[in-house]
């Protein structure tokens, strides 16, 4: 097995299962029975997510539907280009530390890691217009092209 591969496992095995609420143009409910305006299905593919853009109204609320297609783990997470960029740091930081089985605070981005095979969501509400990325950042996917933009209109 690619080493690359195997690392970014058990960077992304280490989170799995786990979601982030903070304030990154919006808000993360944890009540699941929030009401939603609507569902978006989102698919993570080895190594690409199956939209590169999405798009919401400001006050919309949202229930990201998160299917893992691949046969290796991958995050789904809504922030910044900047933190975006902070994050994929620090994973790669803690990947090559071997420090791949601890989880990790994520500040004020949101989403979820999901596991090969499994489906996750959250809910999430945009309370500003603007825009967003969305990215798996377990090492080396960002770069392989696991990314899109989020507009809030």
């Amino acid at each position: 097995m690619n080493k690359a591969i195997l690392i970014s496992g058990l960077v992304a095995l280490a989170v799995s299962n786990l979601s982030w609420a903070g304030g990154t143009h919006g808000s993360q409910h944890q009540n699941a029975e929030a009401k939603v305006d609507r569902e978006i299905q989102v698919e993570a593919k080895d190594i690409r997510f199956a939209q590169d853009k999405l798009e919401l109204r400001q006050g919309e609320t949202v229930r990201f539907v998160v299917t893992n297609t691949g046969q290796i783990p991958h995050e789904f997470i809504l922030g910044s280009k900047e933190m975006q960029d902070e994050h994929r740091q620090m994973m790669a930081a803690m990947a090559a530390a071997g420090h791949g089985d601890h989880a990790h605070d994520m500040g004020e981005m949101v989403g979820v890691t999901v596991a090969p095979g499994e489906t996750q969501s959250f809910v999430w509400t945009a309370t500003e217009a603007g825009q967003l990325h969305y990215a798996c950042n377990i090492p080396g996917h960002y770069e392989a092209g696991m990314h899109g933009q989020l507009q809030v209109q």
